[in-house]
């Protein structure tokens, strides 16, 4: 509360437009909520296969003990799914799917960026031609990184999606000033 306080305070003295930041403890809580929920089941998924690989045989246990050890983790993973579903359903689905469109963006600004370093170390572009390339790329990653992290602080910048996410005044929603 007290670090979400002090984010809130700063990004008031640091903005040049009073007010135009939003925020909402809720909807922080639900992307941080989401955010941690993907990383487990992503983790879990993971070692299931990990552990089928190393102790399994052919991708299938080979004693109960194993078995027993990927269905429990199973059993976690659609727990998190279940709650990651609940927790999406309180966010509006056209933040979420603006999200989802800024993720896959900085993949393929990633993937260009690749795909120039890849040029310019076979020679078909000379280090400035890769340069001047790279430069807007990174500007436009750079804000797409502050687009995506802004929601997990329960930060939006602009009132129009105030409105979308259905934030009322003085119960989930303080403005700064």
């Amino acid at each position: 509360v007290r670090f979400s306080e002090l984010m809130k305070f700063m990004r008031t003295k640091m903005n040049r437009h009073p007010g135009s930041i939003i925020t909402s403890p809720t909807l922080a809580s639900n992307i941080r909520t989401i955010t941690v929920l993907k990383a487990f089941v992503k983790a879990h998924i993971a070692s299931q296969h990990d552990l089928l690989r190393y102790f399994g045989s052919k991708g299938l246990p080979e004693s109960c003990e194993e078995a027993r050890c990927v269905l429990e983790s199973q059993t976690l993973v659609y727990r998190a799914l279940s709650v990651i579903q609940r927790e999406a359903k309180e966010i509006d689905r056209r933040m979420l799917e603006d999200m989802d469109t800024m993720r896959k963006s900085g993949e393929i600004l990633k993937n260009l960026s690749h795909l120039v370093d890849e040029a310019a170390e076979s020679g078909a572009i000379n280090q400035q031609q890769a340069h001047a390339l790279l430069s807007p790329l990174e500007d436009v990653h750079r804000a797409i990184r502050r687009g995506l992290h802004a929601p997990s602080y329960g930060i939006t910048r602009d009132a129009e999606l105030q409105t979308t996410l259905k934030l009322r005044r003085g119960s989930d929603t303080s403005e700064d000033d």
